[in-house]
């Protein structure tokens, strides 16, 4: 998305008041942090003269990689409570 930004010659803030949102919830969206809605997402096409699905399947992927990561860090999280509970012994 930044790039298409970028080449369209037009900053975050920019972008942003086009979309009618702050240009802190576009900067989070620009970085993965958050997903932005359906309609969002149809604009955001518009103005960046891309097709709505572009963004649609890349916020589908995003979505996906996002749940990995947190379903990463609980288990992890959970590991190290068993690791507490059982102790791990070294292998010979």
């Amino acid at each position: 998305m930044k790039y298409c930004r970028i080449r369209e010659g037009l900053s975050p803030g920019r972008i942003a008041n086009k979309l009618g949102i702050d240009p802190s919830t576009y900067r989070a969206i620009e970085c993965g942090e958050i997903l932005m809605t359906p309609e969002q997402a149809k604009s955001l096409a518009k103005i960046l003269h891309l097709k709505p699905q572009y963004l649609y399947d890349a916020a589908l992927q995003l979505d996906s990689l996002l749940t990995k990561v947190v379903v990463i860090r609980v288990l992890k999280a959970r590991i190290e409570k068993m690791k507490e509970v059982i102790p791990v012994q070294e292998a010979d």
